[in-house]
């Protein structure tokens, strides 16, 4: 249903459905350039085009002594990057690493410099095709004024149908 939604719309890569068994839950993993499209826009149509209780998975932020960490996407599909953002409280600095499980690979953040202010950081952790569904762990650790803090985090990778 999401992928006929949204066909033809400016700035859509590609729309994946996947699927979580136990219980049955349904997604539509929209690929797509910020730059042309926004969340909003892809909701909208998708509500407007036959799915009504369209919804995008936010997942809650993470605070700890200022430090404010979110993952961007909580539901992936094999293969995906998973995006996490690190703000700090303006006039900080820092570093955010990823600890990832195995076999996962850093694709940005193996250490990263974080300025405090409007703009978080981001980092970028790929999963394996062969990563099985199901919720995986992975910790941040981010280190400020001589303190480290770790996070846990938690995504839902779901499996791809078609």
């Amino acid at each position: 249903m999401g992928k006929k939604a949204l066909a033809g719309q400016p700035g859509i890569h590609d729309v994946v459905m996947a699927v979580r068994n136990k219980p049955f839950r349904e997604w539509n993993v929209v690929y797509y350039d910020p730059k042309k499209t926004d969340l909003e826009k892809i909701e909208k149509r998708l509500r407007q085009k036959g799915c009504p209780k369209a919804r995008r998975d936010v997942a809650k932020p993470k605070k700890s002594r200022g430090v404010t960490l979110v993952v961007e996407n909580p539901v992936v599909t094999p293969g995906d990057c998973v995006l996490v953002s690190v703000k700090l409280p303006k006039g900080r600095t820092g570093k955010a690493s990823l600890v990832p499980p195995q076999k996962w690979k850093v694709r940005a953040g193996k250490e990263r410099a974080v300025k405090g202010g409007k703009t978080p950081a981001l980092l970028a952790l790929q999963t394996t095709r062969k990563t099985p569904p199901g919720k995986h762990e992975f910790r941040v650790k981010v280190h400020v004024v001589g303190k480290v803090l770790t996070f846990k985090v938690e995504v839902e990778l779901v499996k791809k149908v078609g």
